[in-house]
This record gives C-alpha cells, sequence and structure tokens, in this order.
C-alpha cells in the first residue's frame, strides 16, 4: 500500500519512519554522545591524578566544548541517510517540515558553541582561580568565537543534505555495500571539513593571507562540493530545473531530431509478428523447463553461498572502516593526546559505535 502519487516507492509502513527525523537525530546524537563519553575515561586518566579532580573536569569541559556540538552534523547525516525527505516524496509538507527540522538544529548548534567557551571562562575563573583566556592555536583570529559556530551550523545544513542525498544514490545497494558507501562518505564529509577548518584557520591566524569569514564558509564548502560530485545527476537535474523556470533553456516543443530518432525506434521494436504455429511454442517451452530443471540443482545454492560469503565480507569490511573512523576521530577531536589511556579508550568506543552500527544496519 502506497501514499499518494509522490511516494509511490514508499511504502505506508514507512511514512511514520520518514516523519521522524528530528526524532532521530535526537538518538543519533546521544549515541554520539555517549560514545564521547567513553572516551572521555581515558582522557581522564591521561591527566594524571597529581591534577586535582575538580580541575580535571574542567579541563574535560574544555576540550569537549567544540567536538561534542560538531557532534550534530554527524547525527544528523546518518539520520537523513532514511528519514529526511529532501525529495518530496512524502509530499511537499513533509519536505518544509524536515527543512525547518534542520535549520532548527543548525541554530541549536550555534547557539551551544556561541554559549559554550563563555560558560567555559565562568567555570575557569570560579573553580580554578582568574587566568588570561587564550584560544586554541590556530583559532586566534578576532571574531573566531563567531566564525566557527557558524561554519559548524552551515556544515550540519550540509550533513543533512548529504545525508539524504547518499541515502537516495545507495537505497539500491547490498546490505554490506551500502554500509560501506555510506560510512564512507559520512567520514569524507566530517574529514574535508575539519581538514578545512585548519587550514583555514592557518592562513588567517598565522599568515594573515585570508579574512576571517574564509573560516566561517570554507570548512563547509569543501564538503558540499564533494556531495554535489556523489550527486552530481541530482544537481544537473536541479540547475536545469532552476534554469526552466527563469526562463534560460526553456523549449516548448520537441527536436525534429529526437522525434524521427523515437519514431524509428518504435517501427524497429514493434516489427510485423511472426507466425508460430502451436506444437512448435510447445516444443520451445519444454525445452526451457528441462534446461532450468537440469541446472536448478547446483548453481543457484553455489550463487547463494557466493553471495552469503561476499555479503558477510562487506559488513567484515565496513565494521573495521567504521571502528577505525570513530576511533580516529576521537583521538582527533579529543585534544587529550595520543597517551596509551586515550588510545584505548578511543578504540573501546569505536569499538562500541561500530558493533551497535553494524547490528542496526543488519
Amino acid at each position: 500500500m502506497t501514499i499518494g502519487t509522490s511516494a509511490l516507492t514508499i511504502p505506508y509502513r514507512g511514512r511514520w519512519a520518514v516523519s521522524r527525523f528530528g526524532p532521530c537525530v535526537g538518538l543519533c546524537l546521544l549515541g554520539l554522545i555517549a560514545l564521547y563519553a567513553v572516551y572521555a575515561v581515558g582522557a581522564f586518566v591521561a591527566l594524571g591524578s597529581a591534577t586535582p579532580f575538580v580541575e580535571r573536569v574542567v579541563k574535560l569541559f574544555g576540550m569537549a566544548f567544540f567536538p561534542l556540538p560538531l557532534l550534530a552534523a554527524p547525527a544528523t547525516y546518518f539520520a537523513a541517510l532514511g528519514r529526511f525527505d529532501l525529495y518530496g516524496e512524502m509530499g511537499s509538507a513533509m519536505r518544509r517540515r524536515h527543512c525547518k527540522q534542520l535549520g532548527l538544529i543548525a541554530l541549536g548548534t550555534f547557539s551551544v558553541l556561541v554559549v559554550a567557551p563563555l560558560a567555559y571562562d565562568y567555570a575557569v575563573s570560579a573553580f580554578i582561580g582568574p587566568y588570561q583566556a587564550v584560544l586554541p592555536e590556530g583559532m586566534a583570529a578576532n571574531n573566531a568565537r563567531l566564525m566557527v559556530p557558524l561554519a559548524v551550523a552551515l556544515f550540519v545544513i550540509v550533513a543533512g543534505v548529504g545525508g539524504a542525498a547518499t541515502g537516495r544514490i545507495t537505497r539500491g545497494l547490498t546490505t554490506g555495500s551500502r554500509y560501506v558507501a555510506r560510512w564512507t562518505v559520512g567520514a569524507a564529509l566530517v574529514g574535508s571539513f575539519l581538514a578545512t577548518m585548519v587550514i583555514m584557520a592557518e592562513l588567517i591566524a598565522m599568515r594573515g593571507v585570508l579574512s576571517p569569514p574564509w573560516l566561517a564558509l570554507a570548512p563547509p564548502a569543501v564538503p558540499f562540493a564533494l556531495m554535489c560530485v556523489l550527486a552530481r545527476r541530482d544537481c544537473v537535474r536541479v540547475i536545469r530545473s532552476l534554469a526552466e523556470r527563469l526562463g534560460v533553456h526553456r523549449r516548448d516543443h520537441p527536436n525534429p531530431a529526437e522525434t524521427d530518432a523515437l519514431v524509428t525506434g518504435l517501427r524497429q521494436v514493434v516489427a510485423p509478428a511472426v507466425a508460430i504455429d502451436e506444437p512448435r511454442v510447445r516444443e520451445i517451452v519444454a525445452g526451457l523447463a528441462a534446461t532450468a530443471g537440469a541446472t536448478a540443482g547446483s548453481q543457484p545454492t553455489r550463487s547463494w553461498r557466493k553471495a552469503a560469503d561476499w555479503r558477510w565480507s562487506e559488513m567484515a569490511g565496513g565494521f573495521a572502516g567504521s571502528w577505525a573512523y570513530l576511533s580516529v576521530g576521537f583521538l582527533w577531536l579529543g585534544g587529550a593526546g595520543l597517551s596509551p589511556p586515550t588510545v584505548v579508550s578511543a578504540l573501546s568506543a569505536g569499538l562500541i559505535g561500530a558493533t551497535g552500527a553494524v547490528l542496526t544496519s543488519r
């Protein structure tokens, strides 16, 4: 059973799942925060017992006020894979609703990133003592505290759109291939964003080559360009639609050459029927049935086993890849260095996350 003419490919039972984009973002974000908490245990131990307990907690808060809001982007990406109605398959009302939710998520991320440094400064002054506020290395631009939250908020929107496009592109793949492709695209989006942000911060703060607005625009622009390359067919379709609405490329009458080619093809396909008598038809059908019965005992079983082995290989490769993505991501964002406790906690958090992701995808 389907809903409407615009949702012919979506079953009725899938309507409820697709409509719950916002709650799914919340669940994904809570899961990533829980994994970051597992990593934070190792970071807490790595700070050393010589550091007072309260000071270690405050330092952990200082190391987490950027990574935790940034986790909203991958959470939005994974939630949007099957629930963000970017293409209007559930109707224009559902698409507007999801776009509003995506905007609210981006706005909330921006607000948290603006308030978190102020809260950190207050916590340090209250529990550790007065100090001279120093931004992290590479972020010492005058208005970096505004440009970085804006960049992350824009990246949340890019992640939501990219997740919806990736979900549509990989919809027809097998379970293992779909799992690997989606995790790879997600890691590429987050990695390109962070790498571009580090490069922009270096060029702005250390060398003075670029102005601070580049820190807000360039990092989300790179993953957006990557997503346009992956979903180039959809991008071309959108551009053509906009061009037709603007009257740039509008054609009310068909091309005569295309019409002639279509007529020729139809004539070749709809050829005069060939007369075949009834005994000959029965003989052909009996021969096909005998051939199918002879090959049914061996080949399908062998091909099924090969397909099953290939699916398990895909899932094993995807599990290893997602484990590596999560572990490296926590180590990169954690800010506590590469001491043994943080490495163990990062690997543990990555293992838990990869296991949960595999079980969910199955």
